[in-house]
């Protein structure tokens, strides 16, 4: 378990130094519109921004070649999204929804389990990162806007009209996108 924590923490410094700006920038922009449609488009650019952009930029050898195996690259840095995510959803929450804080912070985390999840698949099935991050997002709210009562409502990752079934939806996804993950380094 304290190996663990430390690989976690040499994780947490790697990525923080990196992408220090990016996240300063995510912040100033997540505390000052505190919309939902808004901050899920903040949300992703957080997560185009880990192992998406580490996989397209050939970072991921570097991270590789550390003591981490891939299926700790993939965990790590999830954790480090939904860290990241739950400490701007307290500030924000607390701040502008006092008394929503609760359903705010897990709605920020399915959304990003469910498109972290997605973005990885589409990245190593080798699609830009980018366009599948941003073109996946429009469908999904296009989908919402023509589908006003259909089951995908309850399980879309930006509508969340059942939070527990989007909330299912998204885990299998993300652990979707961790076998894939790990099975397409085995044989590299």
């Amino acid at each position: 378990m304290t190996t663990c924590l430390r690989k976690f923490e040499g994780f947490l410094m790697k990525e923080f130094r990196s992408k220090s700006a990016l996240m300063v920038t995510l912040f100033v922009f997540y505390m000052t519109i505190p919309i939902f449609f808004v901050n899920s488009i903040l949300i992703l650019a957080l997560i185009v921004a880990l192992l998406p952009r580490d996989v397209k930029h050939g970072d991921l050898g570097f991270l590789l070649s550390l003591p981490y195996t891939r299926s700790e690259v993939f965990w790590f840095s999830y954790a480090f999204l939904a860290l990241t995510l739950t400490f701007l959803s307290s500030v924000v929450g607390s701040i502008f929804f006092p008394g929503d804080f609760p359903r705010y912070l897990l709605r920020s985390l399915v959304f990003a389990t469910g498109y972290y999840g997605l973005i990885v698949i589409f990245v190593m099935l080798g699609l830009d990162r980018m366009i599948a991050a941003f073109a996946t997002f429009a469908l999904d709210v296009f989908l919402g806007f023509v589908g006003h009562d259909s089951v995908y409502l309850e399980i879309s990752p930006f509508y969340q009209r059942s939070g527990e079934l989007s909330a299912l939806v998204a885990v299998v996804i993300l652990f979707i996108s961790w076998r894939i993950f790990v099975s397409r380094g085995e044989g590299s």
